[in-house]
């Protein structure tokens, strides 16, 4: 499967997004700033959750580069696939046979699930309320190549 330009854009993006994430970890086990602007005021911290110990404080923090990397890789992975998907067969993809019944069902009790929390929905997206394994072991023979391109 050919790579598109737009494939190779987010290929990049994520590439950055680890180095990035890298840079972020040097600064902190060094203590050195390389002023590439990320640093935020932790001092107003204590006004907004004080109750909360600092250890647990600390160890969010140092959990949250973590997140925000496997979030990036999870999104770029589900737009990939939608990608795929919709230029396989259009933009009724998830609509069609391509999406097993099961998946389909899941994915709309947590949609429901959302609306009934009283929560804003996360996504107009059904792709975003299912495990990116999930499609792609339901599109194996269309996604294979491109999941063996992500990792």
């Amino acid at each position: 499967m050919a790579r598109t330009p737009e494939d190779a854009i987010k290929l990049f993006a994520m590439a950055n997004l680890l180095i990035e994430h890298d840079l972020d970890r040097i600064e902190a086990e060094y203590s050195f700033d390389l002023g590439r602007g990320l640093r935020q005021d932790a001092g107003n911290d204590e006004a907004y959750y004080p109750q909360i110990e600092g250890a647990i404080r600390a160890e969010a923090a140092a959990m949250a580069p973590h997140y925000e990397v496997f979030y990036s890789l999870e999104t770029t992975i589900r737009g990939l696939v939608g990608d795929t998907l919709e230029a396989a067969d259009g933009s009724q993809w998830w609509t069609g046979s391509r999406v097993p019944t099961p998946i389909a069902q899941e994915v709309a009790k947590r949609q429901q699930r959302e609306i009934d929390t009283g929560m804003t929905p996360r996504s107009d997206d059904p792709i975003d309320f299912t495990t990116f394994w999930r499609a792609w072991r339901a599109n194996q023979a269309e996604l294979g190549c491109l999941w063996c391109v992500v990792f």
